[in-house]
């Protein structure tokens, strides 16, 4: 039987309480590493200050700690790297405890074009559900499981996962991360709003990828092969050959090329990386 946990650092209902920065999250969403660091250090600081750590820290003795993002293909989603820096500041406590931690994908099928956070309740839960989930069921057996995201919206993902778990017949303890969860009702959309606080343009791309570092994820190939061409042609014209070739292996690997929406900037990318 599958018992399930959730905690969270923020909690909101609307943008007009947030308790933490739309801006700093906006950026860590668009593969901002200097914000993926901080909001991971911080999931994992304020989780090892709750009534929930200490619960999982006297029942995981002796059991490994599986950590898991949400679901990706071929390239990784911003809870990624939120995970990855959750899992560097709470390794070092857990291990000194004699703990074990180990870090597993959760695979995905599809990669869809439109923007999840302008989803309605309705539309969210027929996306993720017509979308093929995998997971090692063998690997996590006997193991106790952490499943780390970057806001609770309206629980389309947290089902999901949970209906993924029974169909492979896990049996254990399951604890949902969120760095932000919404509690109020009726607007999914609010997400969309935080999701794009700072990035307003490819120039807001431009000044991340120029200060802060850069983490390719989804959303921010998504987002820059959705501009219109001039904007595209401007942005890709200030980038390294690296950061461009980066760019269109990416867009392979998710297969984007073959959308629509993304063939004219796609093409432009090529004929630019042979000149």
């Amino acid at each position: 039987m599958i018992k399930t946990y959730r905690f969270s650092v923020h909690k909101f209902t609307d943008t007009n309480n947030l308790t933490f920065s739309s801006i700093e999250y906006s950026k860590f969403k668009h593969g901002s590493k200097k914000y993926s660091r901080k909001l991971g250090m911080e999931l994992a600081c304020e989780f090892m200050k709750s009534v929930e750590y200490l619960t999982f820290r006297n029942y995981s003795v002796g059991i490994k700690l599986v950590v898991c993002s949400a679901p990706w293909k071929n390239i990784p989603v911003a809870s990624t790297a939120l995970k990855d820096y959750f899992i560097n500041k709470f390794v070092s406590v857990w291990i000194n405890e004699n703990y074990q931690v180990v870090d597993l994908k959760v695979h995905r099928d599809h990669s869809y074009n439109i923007d999840y956070g302008t989803m309605t309740e309705v539309q969210r839960e027929n996306a993720i559900s017509s979308d093929d989930f995998y997971i090692d069921n063998k690997f996590i057996q006997g193991k106790v499981l952490f499943f780390i995201d970057d806001i609770f919206i309206t629980g389309a993902h947290e089902r999901r996962i949970i209906s993924l778990l029974n169909t492979v017949g896990f049996d254990g303890k399951v604890l949902f991360l969120y760095y932000a969860e919404y509690q109020g009702k009726g607007k999914p959309s609010i997400e969309n709003e935080i999701n794009y606080a700072f990035m307003k343009s490819l120039s807001d791309m431009d000044y991340i990828i120029k200060n802060e570092d850069l983490i390719f994820n989804t959303r921010l190939v998504k987002f820059i092969l959705n501009s219109e061409k001039c904007e595209f042609i401007k942005f890709i014209l200030n980038q390294d050959h690296l950061f461009c070739s980066l760019l269109k292996q990416y867009i392979e690997s998710n297969e984007y090329q073959k959308i629509d929406e993304f063939k004219v900037n796609y093409n432009q990318l090529k004929l630019d990386l042979l000149h």
